[in-house]
């Protein structure tokens, strides 16, 4: 209830028995229940790589570590030594240029270690793959 609004409290509360159907309290529910849902369910040895990992549009380290954790790659050895500390600023420069925030492109310099971190990543989080695909195919 609002205590700053001059009707009853009768008329404030009257909404109480709607069914809530909109905002962030709601979408959360039902986003950490299918969440639920999807953990109890067995994996597919059928199934494609794209339904073992959530999807977002911005892949930061903490999306990187959700879907570690859901298919179980933080254990491994490889995983621990991956390096996430750049992965943050390369999303944001990303997103700076796609959406017109950043009026300038990074310059040579940056530019080739943006390009030399991006690629050690993806090599490093390919020894992550291949010990997790080594683990799980072990007679």
């Amino acid at each position: 209830m609002e205590l700053e609004r001059e009707d009853s409290v009768y008329q404030q509360s009257t909404g109480f028995k709607k069914k809530i159907s909109k905002g962030a309290f709601n979408l959360s529910v039902e986003v950490l229940a299918k969440l639920d849902d999807w953990h109890q369910k067995p994996l597919d040895h059928k199934a494609g790589c794209e339904d073992l990992v959530l999807t977002y549009s911005n892949v930061n380290d903490s999306v990187v570590t959700t879907n570690a954790e859901a298919i179980g790659l933080t254990g491994l050895a490889t995983y621990k030594a991956l390096d996430l500390t750049k992965l943050g600023m390369l999303v944001g420069i990303r997103n700076g240029i796609g959406h017109g925030a950043s009026l300038s492109a990074p310059g040579p310099r940056e530019l080739g270690e943006l390009f030399d971190y991006t690629e050690a990543l993806i090599a490093q989080y390919v020894d992550v793959t291949l010990e997790w695909i080594d683990l799980h195919t072990q007679p």
